[in-house]
């Protein structure tokens, strides 16, 4: 009818990527994948360092301060007091590296759900690259290619195969 072919119509025009939204990475200090990629390289100094020091123009002044005090691992002891109460994380993992001086350890500290979190942004980052890449290099990203794994038409999961997708 001439209802669902001007809905086919519209539905054509309404694709979009779906890529994971700047919250993922952090709003204000878009670093969480960063400290998800240093954890999966087993780089635990680097992930303490950009858990407490990283930096960012929409951080605010006072959080940006602070942390470029931090860079220097020599002044972990002194401005610990100086890291406002928000900064939970930070503070857990400069107080463990205060005491123990063990990258590792201090994030171990770091709650499991939220180191987690670092390494599912860090999938996330890659996954936002790779649509990316693919919608830049012209690949038919709307429709189910052979060998795609996918859901059927009775909902179970397997290989796609072009032709077998019909009734």
């Amino acid at each position: 009818s001439d209802c669902e072919d001007r809905l086919s119509e519209f539905v054509d025009y309404q694709k979009i990527l779906n890529f994971y939204g700047y919250q993922r990475f952090g709003s204000k200090r878009p670093v969480t994948h960063l400290i998800g990629k240093a954890l999966l390289r087993r780089d635990f100094k680097k992930a303490v360092e950009l858990i407490v020091s990283f930096t960012s123009k929409y951080d605010s002044k006072e959080n940006t301060e602070i942390r470029e005090k931090l860079v220097d691992k020599s002044n972990y002891k002194k401005y610990l007091d100086q890291v406002p109460p928000q900064m939970d994380i930070e503070r857990i993992v400069l107080q463990e590296m205060i005491d123990h001086d063990d990258a590792q350890k201090a994030i171990h500290a770091v709650p499991l759900n939220l180191r987690r979190f670092y390494v599912q942004a860090y999938q996330s980052y890659l996954f936002n690259q790779t649509l990316s890449a693919a919608f830049t290099d012209g690949e038919d990203l709307f429709a189910a290619q052979t060998g795609d794994v996918c859901y059927d038409l009775h909902g179970i999961l397997g290989k796609f195969i072009k032709g077998l997708d019909q009734h």
